[in-house]
């Protein structure tokens, strides 16, 4: 068995057809025709929830299967956490990480990637120290992504973005477009090995917002380049201080966001193609999910950090392929969590689940039962058994 673990940063579900809902904030329907085509042999999960936020203790909990929250902020792997890479490398399974999540390379992030037999680090991210220059870099654009005025003093290093993307040029230049297609390569030239675990970890559809067109446009009629709407927007209450937006302002955000939505899911067909090409889906088990969503207006609140935890944020999209699941396409409305891909991943290999993990697996696959709702819509439920 192989496992390829997908996690898309900030992906709201209520933007997925996938989960059959609208989200109230938007009047047009976002197309990610790739996440619709995994759903349809996938087994979609309608409760499943961040434990642990944000970014890298929720990798903590996917990779170790510690639900850290509310005792341990953002912080290393410890020396006690079993990892799945560690875990697997010594059943002789080869592991990959490939990523932009340049979080992992930050003081205070440790121990992420350092157990993969092999990881592929794209560059330029958001924050990610990467390029020097240009000293000056496009001044519209500093305006747009909210890098010059006084209220962005705290948030200086905003203009690394702008100098990291200064050369980008279309969306081949774009992050997602290089995860995916890293990720579709690396499953291509290690088609030989016994078994493998890859865990592919794209940062979009974190912000900055900024899409390269089409996508910039795809979901508006305002000009994607007029400094005076906001493709970066600071976290807070969206009616009053530095994050105040008007509507016209919070719907173009929405817009980038759904774009951004689009240009991910579009390069996450590249590695469907490659496993179909490969013909590895009867020996593969894949997990798409994401550590948490992204308020855009919702309950008057824009980010992640400040407002309470909503559904909105908490909530978070799972669906899972398994070769011996006969739940193609169906919904399992359980209650799961994300430190349950920990055990899951681990009994995929049958290698032996730590006492310690804090999740319990899916596996066996047949631990719901199916049903159908009274719109139609095949289900499962049913209480989880240990294994």
């Amino acid at each position: 068995m192989n496992v390829l673990l997908i996690s898309i940063d900030s992906l709201r579900r209520d933007f997925l057809s996938a989960y059959q809902e609208t989200p109230d904030i938007v009047d047009y329907e976002v197309e990610t025709k790739n996440l619709d085509r995994f759903a349809q042999r996938a087994t979609i999960y309608d409760t499943n929830y961040a434990g642990s936020l944000p970014c890298i203790p929720a990798r903590r909990e996917w990779l170790a299967g510690v639900q850290e929250f509310l005792w341990r902020s953002w912080g290393p792997i410890e020396p006690f956490d079993e990892t799945i890479p560690r875990l697997t490398r010594e059943q002789d399974i080869v592991t990959q990480l490939v990523t932009d999540h340049y979080h992992y390379f930050q003081h205070g992030a440790r121990g992420y990637f350092e157990d993969f037999s092999g990881f592929d680090f794209v560059r330029g991210h958001e924050y990610d120290a990467w390029k020097t220059a240009p000293i000056e870099s496009d001044q519209e654009f500093l305006d747009q992504i909210n890098a010059r005025s006084p209220e962005s003093q705290r948030f200086l290093n905003r203009a690394v973005y702008a100098r990291n993307v200064e050369e980008f040029d279309d969306h081949t230049d774009f992050f997602s477009a290089k995860v995916f297609s890293s990720a579709a390569d690396w499953i291509e030239e290690n088609r030989d090995w016994d078994q493998w675990f890859t865990y592919v970890d794209s940062f979009d559809v974190h912000e900055p917002f900024h899409c390269p067109e089409p996508y910039a446009s795809m979901y508006t009629d305002e000009d994607p380049t007029d400094v005076d709407l906001p493709v970066w927007p600071y976290y807070g209450r969206v009616n009053e201080g530095q994050s105040e937006l008007s509507e016209c302002e919070l719907d173009f955000v929405r817009s980038q966001f759904a774009g951004k939505v689009t240009m991910v899911d579009e390069q996450f067909g590249k590695v469907l193609d490659r496993l179909d090409k490969e013909e590895l889906w009867n020996e593969t088990m894949v997990i798409v999910t994401s550590d948490h969503g992204y308020f855009l207006g919702d309950h008057g609140w824009i980010g992640k950090n400040d407002p309470p935890v909503y559904d909105v944020l908490a909530r978070t999209p799972l669906m899972i392929w398994h070769p011996d699941s006969e739940r193609e396409g169906e919904h399992v409305d359980a209650l799961t969590s994300a430190v349950d891909l920990y055990p899951t991943i681990l009994e995929a290999f049958d290698v032996e689940v730590p006492a310690h993990t804090h999740g319990q697996s899916h596996l066996p696959v047949d631990w719901v039962t199916a049903t159908t709702t009274a719109t139609g819509h095949s289900t499962a439920t049913g209480e989880r058994r240990s294994t």
